[in-house]
């Protein structure tokens, strides 16, 4: 019985140096991922600015040619002008023939759209904005997912029991029963609880916007309806 004790002992003084190494294996892991992911969002956050900046250089641009195009035919239409008042004379003779069409001066008008504005612009940028939030919504609740899966005690593991018998001087023998078992919390669903540390989930239980394949890319409309349950009433 002694030896059984030792290697009971042995064997608990292993497991404690086995749940020592995966923590420490654990705290690299998170370091590393946790630096992997601010290179990643800053890497997002850059992009961004660079797209601002391009599209803000888009709309000087674009700018800068429609008032030039609009200068040049002001130009035009203030020459046309000066030779309609030059014409005045003409004009007057114009009242006193019998054929006026002879006087008739070809008219250019001006293709102009008083309505013209970035309007479109504004609209297709605010379906951009909401397409990329609906995409950042997705996302994040599939990385939140992945990261709550990451446990080093799963609940799955079985309760440890340890039987310990000791022998008394007189040779009586008393039994001594020790119970060990690693408490594991289960990862909890997202849209069962919301996380304080969560900004993009709501409080209370959350409603899933997407549903997610295994490696999460986003399931097609007909997959999504496959999944869904349906009642079955049992027949009397």
């Amino acid at each position: 019985m002694k030896q059984s004790s030792l290697l009971r002992i042995q064997q608990r003084e292993k497991a404690v140096q086995e749940l020592k190494e995966a923590i420490l294996s654990l705290t690299r892991s998170a370091r590393a991922a946790a630096e992997e992911s601010d290179c990643v969002f800053t890497e997002l956050i850059r992009s961004v600015e660079l797209k601002r900046f391009e599209v803000r250089e888009l709309i000087k641009a674009q700018e800068k040619s429609a008032i030039d195009e609009a200068e040049q035919l002001l130009d035009a239409i203030q020459k046309d002008i000066s030779e309609l008042k030059s014409n005045q004379a003409k004009l007057e003779q114009l009242c006193q023939t019998d054929e006026p069409v002879r006087f008739l001066q070809p008219h250019r008008r001006s293709p102009t759209d008083p309505g013209l504005s970035f309007g479109p612009m504004m609209t297709a940028l605010s379906d951009f904005k909401g397409l990329m939030q609906e995409v950042c919504q997705g996302g994040f609740v599939s990385i939140y997912e992945r990261v709550r899966d990451v446990t080093i005690v799963g609940s799955e593991n079985p309760p440890v029991q340890s039987n310990t018998t000791v022998t008394g001087p007189t040779g009586s023998a008393s039994q001594m029963e020790t119970s060990v078992s690693a408490a594991a919390a289960a990862p909890r669903d997202l849209n069962q609880t919301s996380n304080n540390l969560n900004p993009f989930l709501p409080s209370g239980p959350a409603k899933p916007i997407f549903a997610f394949s295994p490696f999460g890319t986003k399931l097609s409309s007909g997959t999504r309806q496959r999944h869904i349950r349906r009642p079955h009433f049992r027949r009397r």
